[in-house]
């Protein structure tokens, strides 16, 4: 199609055939928005004067550090959290349930009244039953701990620097027994423990010459090995002597 004439570059309005690509601007030097827009926008709300300050976070160092920085800064945030916790009042305290009770509930949320009861029963007991339990540990135990307590006692007791040897020492120095002591045997044995009852009379020998306990009513109730074994022994005993008897016989 033919353009019109509008002598070249003039202020003419623009054809809706014109090769320009652009849009239409706007008119006026508003800048964009219109000046209405900025009275319908709320202003921002002014500062509350009761709201408390919002604590400065000192920033977190970077880089080496000492050991001693680093702990007088731990230090200080648990002086601060202690002192965050411990300002909690006791009214504070009941409300989040400090010394109540537990509650058992089933999966619906009931109460378990019998369960709950029991618990209590068993709670309250115990604690007034708590006492030290004498045979938790044994007699020969707390006998021998307590004689390791009063010796301990006594050598705390003594003088450091000591010349002359004293009764325990020379009893425990003449109750020593050493290798290739020539009168050894004719020492007295030492006197067997008697805290322990042992069975009186005779029983059947075993391999590993162990005694039966002080309770033994007498009945052997192996499966007869050990007679068998001491058979075995005396049987190949007796062929052994018998055989040397008749390779040295002059005949």
């Amino acid at each position: 199609p033919r353009r019109g004439g509008g002598g070249g570059g003039g202020g003419g309005r623009a054809r809706h055939d014109s090769p320009d690509p652009s849009p239409p601007r706007r008119g006026g030097g508003g800048g964009g928005r219109h000046p209405e827009d900025s009275k319908r926008m709320p202003p921002p709300p002014p500062p509350k004067a009761d709201m408390p300050p919002r604590p400065k976070v000192p920033p977190a160092r970077q880089g080496l550090q000492k050991a001693a920085d680093v702990a007088a800064e731990v230090a200080e945030l648990q002086a601060q959290e202690r002192a965050r916790v411990g300002g909690a009042t006791a009214s504070d305290a009941a409300a989040l349930g400090a010394g109540e009770d537990t509650v058992y509930r089933d999966k619906k949320g009931r109460k378990l009244s019998m369960l709950n009861q029991m618990v209590a029963q068993e709670s309250g007991g115990a604690a007034k039953k708590r006492v030290e339990p004498v045979w938790g540990k044994g007699l020969v135990q707390q006998r021998t701990k307590q004689e390791q307590r009063e010796y301990e006692q006594r050598e705390a007791a003594k003088p450091l620097a000591r010349y002359d040897l004293d009764s325990d020492v020379d009893a425990d120095k003449r109750a020593a027994e050493r290798w290739g002591d020539p009168m050894l045997g004719n020492l007295p044995s030492k006197k067997s423990d008697s805290s322990k009852p042992k069975y009186q009379g005779s029983a059947p020998p075993n391999r590993f010459s162990i005694r039966p306990g002080h309770k033994w009513d007498g009945i052997d109730r192996s499966n007869g090995y050990e007679n068998e074994f001491y058979k075995a022994q005396s049987v190949a005993k007796a062929q052994a002597t018998q055989a040397f008897e008749w390779a040295v016989a002059d005949m």
